[in-house]
């Protein structure tokens, strides 16, 4: 079973900035929703981006490669268990992937 978020309903219509000091839906925070979600199941999370206004490259980054520099996930686990939808701007997705991949 999947468990979806839509990003502009349940969390931003702008989601930006990369730490809570930067204000009230950043990356740190998404991460945290989405660690949460993580260990509640073992259910794979679409993250629907569609809606959005935008989303700033370091909301980004930190929301999702925050997940394996933090040891939520390993890269495999987040292809396995994550799914990037954004049919209204692709480049979401691919910035996604890419600093997925440019984790050390």
């Amino acid at each position: 079973m999947t468990r979806t978020i839509q990003v502009a309903k349940d969390f931003a219509l702008l989601p930006a900035g990369r730490y809570k000091k930067d204000g009230s839906h950043t990356g740190e925070h998404f991460r945290e929703k989405l660690k949460d979600l993580l260990s509640q199941s073992n259910e794979s999370i679409e993250v629907n981006f569609d809606g959005v206004l935008g989303a700033g490259s370091s909301f980004l980054e930190e929301a999702f490669a925050g997940l394996i520099r933090d040891g939520i996930l390993g890269k495999q686990d987040f292809k396995n268990k994550i799914c990037i939808i954004a049919n209204e701007n692709p480049e979401i997705a691919e910035k996604v992937h890419r600093y997925i991949e440019e984790v050390n």
